[in-house]
């Protein structure tokens, strides 16, 4: 009896699904082994740097965070440790815990590798008693907090004692402890790139702090990563001219009011502009006014934007601003080509006095963006021999009132 076309694919078919299974349930096992494989050699490695730990004395230990790397194998593993001094009474880190003595210090070991996908690290931990020594109440002790806008602990930031040559870089608790110190006046200074205090400058330093025999002097220092804001320029007409050298500014809890004035670089270390319109960079992460020209009003142009979530880098930000259309014309009503024209502060407008912008008119006609405020408008013309003669014309422009029109008549 033969076997026809229809048992023969459902036979290949059953076997397919037969191979498929047995195949997943080796790869499934293949890879359970490999990650044992791994986590093995892992604690291998978490047990050699506790060891190594355990024979040292809390001093030796380096505080802070150290990242190497081993290879075993076909596979590099990143060992990461973190070693901080707990006082005597501590639920947490010497920085925001109590107690003026350093009893322990606590160091844990995490070990990663490549491709863990879901895997947990392989970590361990081992405490050392302080003793007798540099840590002892007749030194004194300064504990510094780096944390983040939103008081997160900063980590792998380098923190250096000023003065000295000491040096930490912070981990996971995002604390710094200097032991073993004399009395007297002491700060502690990060420079970091990609990171920035909250004056917008990659250097940050602490205030200056005087240390005591037997006290730990505990700071907190705010430091994190740069942001960048977009800005633009919101205009209520479709064609004009931006003047050269509009100031832009910036304010916020921990910043007087500023004009950024560099021009950003490769290099640049602090709050710097690419260009008007365009974008402020190395900004610390807060709540920012920002605002065009240098008027201070009650209604001038400016905007706010917080830019303290990590997602909120590169966020964008309108500032709106008014037109001002200059028409400058002869006695006989024909333009005056490629005549300069001035905006200047009103006599008692809000805006600075030294802010002024200069421009030239496009066959009599040009239109200027302008930050609110009240303006004088004018342009110089010759009087043949009677010298130089001036047409002005003052505007106001408001959130109300955003677009003006000067006529100024000049000699022919």
């Amino acid at each position: 009896m033969g076997i026809s076309l229809l048992e023969v694919v459902i036979a290949m078919a059953i076997f397919s699904i037969g191979v498929t299974a047995v195949l997943g349930i080796f790869i499934n096992s293949s890879r359970v082994a490999g990650d044992n494989i791994r986590r093995t050699a892992a604690a291998s490695l978490v047990n050699e740097k506790l060891e190594a730990a355990r024979g040292q004395t809390a001093q030796q230990i380096t505080n802070g965070r150290e990242v190497t790397t081993r290879q075993v194998g076909d596979i590099t593993y990143t060992i990461t440790q973190n070693a901080s001094y707990l006082t005597s009474n501590a639920t947490g880190n010497v920085c925001q815990s109590s107690g003026s003595a350093l009893a322990y210090k606590l160091v844990r070991v995490a070990v990663t590798w490549p491709d863990m996908g879901t895997v947990q690290p392989v970590t361990g931990d081992v405490l050392r008693a302080v003793g007798i020594g540099p840590t002892d109440g007749t030194k004194a002790t300064l504990a510094v907090l780096i944390t983040g806008a939103t008081g997160r602990p900063v980590s792998g930031v380098t923190a250096t004692l000023t003065g000295t040559t000491q040096s930490q870089v912070t981990g996971d608790d995002g604390c710094v402890v200097f032991a073993g110190l004399t009395d007297g006046s002491y700060s502690v200074s990060l420079n970091q790139t990609g990171y920035v205090g909250t004056a917008n400058t990659t250097t940050a330093r602490t205030q200056t702090l005087s240390v005591a025999t037997g006290v730990v002097t505990r700071a907190t220092l705010l430091y994190d990563s740069a942001r960048t804001l977009n800005f633009a320029l919101s205009a209520p007409v479709s064609t004009y001219v931006v003047p050269t050298g509009l100031p832009i500014r910036i304010g916020n809890t921990y910043l007087s009011e500023t004009t950024v004035s560099a021009t950003c670089s490769s290099s640049s270390a602090s709050a710097c502009l690419t260009g008007v319109p365009g974008q402020i960079r190395n900004l610390f992460p807060e709540s920012y006014v920002v605002k065009a020209g240098s008027c201070t009003g009650t209604d001038v142009s400016q905007a706010l934007v917080d830019i303290r979530r990590a997602s909120a880098n590169n966020s964008s930000v309108t500032l709106p601003m008014g037109a001002v259309t200059v028409n400058v014309e002869r006695n006989n009503k024909k333009a005056a080509n490629d005549r300069a024209v001035t905006f200047t502060p009103a006599s008692g407008s809000s805006c600075g006095t030294s802010e002024s912008y200069s421009v030239n008119t496009v066959s009599g006609t040009t239109t200027v963006l302008l930050p609110y405020g009240s303006w004088l408008v004018s342009t110089s013309f010759n009087l043949l021999n009677l010298g130089v003669g001036t047409a002005s014309q003052t505007v106001t422009l408001n959130s109300s009132s955003r677009v003006a029109t000067v006529t100024l008549t000049v000699a022919q």
